[in-house]
């Protein structure tokens, strides 16, 4: 039987170890799964219930430039500025380049490639952006096995990645955003194929009504519920949220929000942050911070209204779809693959990107008309019925295995 390892070393909780699992979920005989992922990832507990064999190993992933040891005291002390700031900074980037070549990506895949070679694989399949994945396409080579890489960002093609692309066979990209990204960036055209993210709709639908599931959690009963469900960094727009949602509170009076999601790791001041944010605004009573969630559903159940703050392009937006599932109208910036999945009017509500009057104009809209409500949320649960569903997605990726597989 076919052996495909599936590598996603991502140290916390997201999008792309969801989708992961959802489609291990599918792939069965005439194939094997084996995975490859972050010993610290608390999501990574998961994959073992599917019956895969599952490898843990310690990740650099979110380490960003940084070696360790001697290299780190030069970038980081005196001189490393000089250099950065001078006619030399060409070669002391290039520098840091090797340095991270030697001391990360090389070690890494011999490590990764002990692992293909032992579990006797026949496909490599990445999950994760090539800066902290190109250890397995490297170890995948140097077995002479195919790789398929899973693109979900638009981290820029630095030269070596560009190389490293030149390496597998297939590329998966989770939106014609990500794909336009990566051909203006010199990738072929033909090497890759759009397949959209899905969630398994049925688990999202049927959950009681939004005001049983606001008792079951804690939530505020009364008024109407906004809610951000996400990782907590910058570009997400948790900032804009709360501002968007002090705005609209003027027009709503009995409106309260609720931020599920938690900062990654290494930038838990962020919580510090957004709780000053809450402060200085005045809506201390009208927010709770819920933290990281495992299961979103229940959440997503109570809530009104979803929004979604972006203030950079999103790849896809895993949490809209989920959002959608549950019939819940969304508001979402009008950024990267948002407009692939949302439908202005129809679907959700789509708003101009960083704008907190945008997305409280937005939020007061739906929270006075019960109507427009019920309307995008259902016409939202019938998108992800059609186009948005695990099982369709699965199929995609697991024509491409046959494709590659049988030649």
């Amino acid at each position: 039987m076919p052996r495909i390892l599936f590598a996603d070393i991502a140290r916390t909780p997201g999008g792309s170890l969801v989708s992961l699992y959802n489609l291990m979920k599918y792939v069965g005989p005439p194939y094997e799964r084996v995975a490859v992922l972050a010993q610290d990832n608390p999501g990574a507990e998961k994959f073992l219930e599917l019956g895969a064999t599952v490898h843990l190993v310690q990740s650099n992933q979110g380490a960003g430039d940084r070696y360790g040891g001697p290299v780190d005291k030069v970038r980081q002390g005196k001189l490393g500025s000089i250099l950065r700031n001078s006619a030399l900074a060409p070669a002391w980037h290039g520098l840091g380049f090797w340095a991270r070549v030697f001391r990360r990506i090389l070690p890494q895949a011999f490590r990764f490639h002990r692992i293909i070679r032992s579990e006797g694989i026949d496909l490599v399949h990445v999950n994760d952006m090539v800066t902290d994945s190109g250890s397995f396409i490297l170890a995948a080579r140097m077995a002479g096995v195919p790789v398929v890489w899973h693109v979900r960002n638009f981290n820029p093609f630095r030269w070596f990645d560009r190389w490293l692309g030149r390496h597998v066979e297939r590329m998966i990209y989770i939106s014609r955003a990500v794909e336009e990204a990566a051909v203006r960036q010199g990738v072929p055209s033909d090497m890759g194929v759009v397949v959209y993210n899905g969630v398994e709709a049925p688990e999202f639908e049927g959950l009681p009504p939004a005001q049983i599931m606001k008792e079951k959690l804690g939530l505020p009963t009364g008024g109407i519920l906004v809610g951000m469900v996400g990782r907590l960094v910058r570009w997400k727009g948790p900032h804009i949220f709360l501002r968007g949602l002090a705005l609209a509170l003027r027009d709503v009076p009995d409106l309260h929000g609720v931020v599920v999601g938690a900062p990654d790791k290494g930038a838990e001041w962020m919580w510090d942050e957004l709780r000053g944010e809450v402060t200085r605004l005045g809506i201390e009573e009208r927010v709770l911070f819920a933290g990281y969630q495992p299961d979103v559903r229940p959440w997503l159940g109570a809530m009104d209204v979803l929004a979604h703050a972006s203030l950079e392009p999103e790849p896809f937006g895993r949490v809209i779809i989920e959002g959608m599932a549950v019939g819940k109208p969304v508001v979402a910036t009008n950024l990267g693959a948002v407009p692939e999945i949302v439908e202005d009017g129809r679907t959700g509500l789509m708003v101009e990107p960083g704008s907190a009057e945008a997305l409280a104009g937005a939020i007061v809209q739906l929270s006075k008309d019960a109507g427009l409500r019920d309307r995008l949320g259902e016409a939202a649960r019938a998108e992800v019925r059609r186009r948005f569903t695990a099982r369709g997605t699965a199929e995609a990726v697991l024509e491409i295995y046959r494709e590659i597989l049988e030649k």
